[in-house]
C-alpha cells in the first residue's frame, strides 16, 4: 500500500497455497486524533490490499494487533469504554464491514461465547484482575475456515501488555482451484455491489444538487420579494 508504506505496519509472506499477512493496525489515539485516518483511509485501503491478494488466487491468513474490540464480549467493561479508542462505534463498524467482505474472526467463530483477552493496560492491575481487551486476531479468508482446527489466545504467557495468539490450520488441504473458482464469482459480485454503490452515490449527489438549487431559488425569490416591498 504505497500511501501507507512509511507506516511499516505490514509484512506479507507468500507460500505455496496461501498468503500470510502480519499487521499492526494504527491506533486512533487517546483523543481519537487518528480515528478518521484509521477508519476512513487505512481500513479501506487495507481491505482492498487483502482482497487484491485473494484475487491472485490464494487465500489469506491474517494475524496481528487490529486495535479493535469488536463486540462487547471482547472487552472487560464495555459501557465504561464505549467511546474509547479501539471500541468506538466507528471502529467496530469498520471491523464488521471487513468481516462482511469475506474474512472470518477464527477465535470468535470457534468460540462464540468464550471470554478471553489479549491486551491489558500495564499501568494498573488490569492483567492480574484480567480486565482486558481482545485486540489481537487470527483472520482467514472464509473459504478456508473449515480447515481451521483451532484458534488460541495464550494469556498464560506474561512479559508484555499483549499475549501471543496462534492458529492451527490444515493448509495442506487448501484447494486452490476451488478457491480461484470462488474468487471469479466473488469478483463479479463485488463489481455488481460497487456498481450499485456508485449509482447510490450518484443519486445522493443529484439529490444534494437539487436541494442546493431549491435553496438558492428560494433565496432569490425572497430577495426579489423584499426588493419589491421596498420599492
Amino acid at each position: 500500500m504505497p500511501k501507507h508504506d512509511k507506516e511499516g505496519r505490514t509484512i506479507t509472506l507468500e507460500f505455496e497455497k496461501f498468503f500470510y499477512v502480519g499487521v499492526y493496525v494504527p491506533n486512533s489515539g487517546a483523543t481519537l486524533k487518528w480515528q478518521e485516518y484509521r477508519t476512513d483511509e487505512w481500513d479501506l485501503d487495507f481491505r482492498c490490499y487483502l482482497k487484491g491478494l485473494e484475487q491472485k488466487g490464494k487465500p489469506v491468513i491474517l494475524m496481528g494487533d487490529l486495535n479493535v474490540a469488536h463486540q462487547e464480549i471482547d472487552i472487560f467493561d464495555p459501557k465504561r469504554n464505549e467511546n474509547m479508542a479501539c471500541f468506538t462505534p466507528e471502529e467496530r463498524q469498520s471491523f464488521t464491514n471487513f468481516c462482511q467482505l469475506g474474512f472470518v474472526d477464527t477465535f470468535r467463530e470457534l468460540y462464540p461465547g468464550k471470554i478471553k483477552y489479549s491486551f491489558w493496560d500495564i499501568r494498573d492491575k488490569s492483567r492480574k484482575e484480567n480486565k482486558g481487551w481482545r485486540l489481537d486476531y487470527a483472520m482467514v479468508s472464509k473459504q478456508i475456515m473449515h480447515l481451521v482446527k483451532d484458534s488460541e489466545i495464550h494469556n498464560d504467557y506474561w512479559g508484555s501488555d499483549h499475549c501471543p495468539i496462534s492458529i492451527t490450520c490444515d493448509i495442506e488441504n487448501i484447494d486452490l482451484e476451488e478457491f480461484k473458482s470462488y474468487m471469479a464469482i466473488d469478483s463479479k459480485n463485488m463489481s455488481s455491489i460497487n456498481k450499485e454503490k456508485e449509482e447510490e452515490d450518484q443519486d445522493e449527489e443529484e439529490k444534494s444538487d437539487l436541494e442546493d438549487f431549491d435553496e438558492q431559488e428560494n433565496r432569490e425569490m425572497m430577495t426579489f420579494k423584499m426588493h419589491k416591498m421596498m420599492s
